[in-house]
């Protein structure tokens, strides 16, 4: 399975190699952003800074500049068969530029139920949340708590089997579409739950990425070998992981997504570097509803991961309930206000005394987002969170701390750019 591992230059050169007569549909996004954050504690820097903070910027980031870059290409092989890829920049982290998805979708028509397959490295359709250019939100510019998590930690990469059952076709207003998927990778998944906890923000992990963090003071005796970051999308133990949800949409208003992950993680192999595979599990269930223009989104995930023989051992949850509404004003483009609450936290159940790894915490987020062109926005965010993560004493820190960050953002955006 390691052989598997997915390698930026060769993605770039298959894509460039399939420039067939059909062409290729290129969408991308530019982020120019002011951030300014209340928090100059330097424990409570960036998890990027190896801090305890629970956010992506802190006092070294309030200045102006390109925070997200995204590019996604899509080439049509056949008719029903195309490539996809989508490639993102952040100024901060390991390397600048990578791909977060690349992959094989096969969608043959049918005048019944409708079936796909993709295959490659891809986000599974948790929620509603992050349907925007670049697996971005269309309604906050810090995704919730879950899916900051899935965007770290989780990319499948495998293939995955859709079967849909469209209530148009069968007059019905119920449509239905199950969801299977056997995965590699993922392997790392559970290590920045159970160090740092949960956080909040825009950055998504690219294929073969070092996330750094805190180097804690319980990396010793039985966590000697643990370094102070974790590839969360490297392949450890050889052993294919499972993922199977079922989409319920309603009359293409109301939308309940179930699913159920497990890595079938071998939690007792190691990398040479020091790195563990995890044995990691959840369930989530996220809903979506469209009231004439008020959009009400909600999300509970909740699992389990465990890391060497009981080394680590925690359960951890994450929610959120998400109103959202859009306001047109004459003819111009809309603007959207959104409001969201979150909750989360991490039970530390080991026996391990030494490695305390318990935390809670919630946050508010207020995002205002105007498309004052066709391919341009501006746009404001306020994110309060409330973090108490019982670590931070290892240091004689204190346990409990409040972030609030501000950011100002403009985005230029194009999609379906048609190249022969």
């Amino acid at each position: 399975m390691r052989h598997l591992r997915t390698n930026a230059c060769s993605l770039l050169a298959l894509i460039s190699l399939l420039q067939t007569a059909h062409g290729l549909d290129v969408s991308g996004l530019g982020q120019l952003s002011y951030v300014d954050v209340n928090e100059n504690d330097i424990w409570m820097r960036s998890w990027q800074q190896s801090g305890t903070g629970v956010t992506r910027y802190d006092d070294w980031n309030e200045d102006v500049s390109i925070t997200q870059g995204a590019l996604i290409l899509r080439q049509d092989i056949w008719d029903a068969l195309s490539l996809e890829a989508t490639g993102l920049y952040y100024p901060d982290g390991e390397q600048r530029w990578g791909f977060t998805e690349a992959f094989l979708e096969y969608k043959p028509l049918s005048a019944g139920w409708r079936y796909q397959v993709r295959a490659g490295a891809f986000y599974p359709k948790f929620s509603r949340e992050n349907v925007d250019i670049g697996w971005n939100s269309p309604y906050t510019y810090s995704y919730s708590a879950a899916q900051s998590w899935i965007a770290e930690e989780i990319r499948p990469q495998g293939i995955e089997i859709s079967a849909k059952r469209p209530g148009s076709v069968f007059q019905s207003p119920w449509t239905w579409d199950l969801r299977l998927a056997l995965f590699s990778g993922n392997d790392g998944a559970g290590s920045l739950l159970a160090w740092r906890g949960w956080a909040l923000h825009d950055r998504q992990t690219r294929l073969g990425e070092k996330i750094q963090f805190a180097q804690y003071p319980s990396f010793m005796g039985s966590l000697s070998r643990q370094p102070s970051f974790v590839r969360p999308l490297i392949e450890t133990d050889d052993r294919l992981g499972l993922i199977g949800g079922i989409h319920i949409d309603y009359a293409k208003r109301h939308e309940l997504r179930t699913y159920y992950y497990n890595n079938f993680g071998n939690a007792t192999i190691v990398e040479n570097n020091g790195q563990y595979a995890w044995k990691t599990q959840f369930a989530s269930l996220a809903w979506f509803s469209d009231f004439d223009g008020i959009h009400l989104l909600a999300q509970w995930l909740q699992g389990d991961t465990l890391m060497g023989k009981k080394v680590v051992d925690n359960d951890f949850y994450s929610g959120y309930l998400m109103i959202s509404t859009a306001l047109s004003t004459f003819d111009l483009p809309e603007h959207r206000i959104s409001l969201r609450h979150d909750r989360f936290g991490v039970f530390d159940k080991d026996d391990y005394g030494m490695d305390i790894n318990r935390s809670e915490g919630q946050s508010w987020t207020v995002a205002w987002r105007y498309n004052f062109a066709e391919s341009h926005q501006v746009g404001f965010e306020w994110l309060h969170v409330h973090t108490h993560n019982e670590n931070r004493r290892l240091w004689g820190w204190p346990e409990r701390e409040q972030i609030n960050q501000i950011q100002l953002n403009f985005q230029y955006f194009f999609q379906d750019l048609y190249i022969n």
